[in-house]
């Protein structure tokens, strides 16, 4: 299959660019290719399964800021960070097991989807496997545990790298949650890597890991905040339709439809396992958020 000799080829160029940098992978990963999109991650090209569950888990500090800025920006809302903290363990722990229910079938290292068959370049398709296989090298160093909140933003730097780009988009000037992730994240990657005599072995130093943790979490919380606002006053037919099909996807929250009440929606909130948001949502005026629910299809 020409998909997959191409992703052959750039998991050769890339086994080799890594061993230049004396961070070989002890091993050459298996490629699989799967004929169906990942349903909830429909624009997924390819992922290195074992080392994506655990980045899942690593965004937990960052979901739970912007989970607290989005209830605080958008309905006026406060949510204890124990509160916010609960919510997002639930929802970890039930993608990862949804991942490992979709993914289970698989037994190839790094799996393609059907969006790779729009890669035509052997540098775009080069591009997208180092930042895979990079994942698989923090895996094996046993570094991508630790500071895990900036593990897309180190593999993102080691593909801009590779390309001979820079990580050049700051935090502070990204709108997007996603591209906080990578590319800002990337971005201090960068400022505390480049200089040194080898990047690539500097990231896998867990106190060079724990110093653009450190940074990366307390420069993103103003631009969460200024995000999440946004996020909410965005009306478009599209941004409204992503929010009502994610949480019509939620078991939990299936039944508010047609039955939109305050009560109804903190009892939602308790089935989902959340019973500290519900309690603390339960004091406030929920109206904003009550009218959120039905502008996007739930009334």
């Amino acid at each position: 299959m020409e998909t997959i000799y191409l992703a052959e080829k750039s998991l050769d160029t890339a086994l080799r660019f890594f061993e230049g940098k004396k961070v070989a992978l002890s091993y050459k990963p298996e490629l699989e290719y799967s004929d169906k999109i990942l349903s909830v991650k429909p624009d997924a090209i390819l992922l290195a399964k074992q080392a994506f569950y655990t980045t899942i888990e690593g965004k937990r500090p960052i979901m739970k800021e912007w989970l607290k800025n989005l209830f605080m920006e958008g309905f006026n809302l406060e949510i204890s960070d124990e509160a916010a903290e609960q919510f997002v363990d639930i929802a970890s722990a039930k993608t990862n097991r949804f991942f490992k229910e979709k993914l289970s079938s698989f037994e190839g290292d790094i799996i393609l989807f059907p969006p790779f068959l729009n890669v035509k370049s052997d540098k775009e398709s080069d591009e997208y496997v180092v930042h895979e296989v990079w994942h698989l090298i923090e895996a094996e160093k046993s570094v991508l545990g630790i500071a895990t909140d900036i593990s897309e933003g180190t593999a993102t730097y080691a593909m801009k790298s590779f390309s001979g780009k820079g990580c050049d988009k700051t935090v502070e000037e990204l709108e997007d949650f996603e591209q906080i992730i990578y590319q800002g994240a990337g971005n201090i990657v960068q400022k505390h890597v480049q200089k040194s005599e080898n990047p690539y072995t500097s990231m896998l130093i867990s106190k060079v890991r724990e110093d653009i943790r450190e940074e990366f979490l307390g420069r993103v919380k103003p631009v969460l905040k200024r995000i999440a606002k946004k996020s909410i006053e965005d009306e478009s037919p599209e941004s409204m339709k992503v929010d009502y099909e994610l949480l019509m996807g939620m078991p939990e929250f299936q039944s508010l439809k047609g039955n939109l009440s305050k009560d109804e929606l903190i009892k939602a909130f308790r089935r989902y396992g959340a019973a500290g948001m519900a309690e603390e949502l339960d004091g406030q005026n929920m109206n904003s958020l009550i009218n959120y629910f039905r502008k996007i299809g739930f009334e």
